[in-house]
């Protein structure tokens, strides 16, 4: 799953242009569609401050 690091996130909405399947969106800290996301982690490769990481589900 994907996580986004909220004291890390700076909102900035970079990752927000990339994501092919518009599952983030960014107002303050970034959020994301879990329905949408397919976990391309394309979101990954574009951030700035290394906010987004991926977890084992629960």
């Amino acid at each position: 799953m994907l996580v986004v690091a909220e004291d890390t996130c700076v909102g900035c909405g970079r990752c927000v242009t990339f994501c092919p399947e518009e599952a983030l969106w960014a107002w303050g800290i970034l959020e994301i569609d879990y329905e949408k996301c397919t976990e391309c982690l394309i979101c990954i490769d574009n951030c700035p401050v290394d906010a987004l990481r991926v977890e084992e589900s629960a």
